[in-house]
């Protein structure tokens, strides 16, 4: 797997949450339809936003309660938010960053199963219960060159 670890400062994100289940697996398909359904006029608002890193908009999962978890299509900015929008922020942290390949949702989904299953077996590290984060370059997502990643927040065992 080809990843990187990276030290970074606190993060905020402007975007719009969605409760997400993880009964049978839902997670799985609940979230490529959030973000197939999204509108594109509110990417367009978000990628506006954008004025730190990560780049572009991303997704966040976030806040696990009632056998799921709250996900976010969000925008890395210090800019005001939108009435219609809400805020969270990530603290500092250290983070393994994934990089996958592939059409997506698949690639992404495999590479953070494969974080969890082949990586955090392996290594000195644990996750922290801070927010991941999935980002996506610019490009055609269901190409096979496709290039997004798996933000993983971690602490040294």
């Amino acid at each position: 797997m080809k990843y990187r670890i990276e030290e970074r400062t606190e993060m905020r994100f402007v975007g719009q949450r969605f409760f997400v289940s993880l009964e049978g697996g839902l997670d799985y398909t609940e979230i490529p339809a959030i973000w197939n359904g999204f509108p594109q006029e509110s990417i367009a608002e978000l990628e506006c936003l954008v004025d730190s890193e990560p780049t572009g908009v991303v997704g966040l999962f976030a806040d696990k309660h009632d056998n799921g978890f709250d996900f976010w299509i969000a925008a890395a900015t210090t800019k005001t938010c939108p009435a219609h929008c809400e805020v969270i922020t990530i603290p500092a942290s250290m983070w393994a960053i994934f990089e996958a390949k592939g059409p997506c949702p698949a690639a992404i989904q495999d590479t953070f199963a494969r974080v969890y299953s082949e990586w955090f077996p392996t290594v000195d590290y644990l996750r922290i219960q801070i927010p991941e984060i999935e980002w996506f370059s610019q490009g055609d997502p269901t190409s096979e060159d496709y290039i997004c990643e798996a933000w993983v927040p971690i602490v040294k065992k």
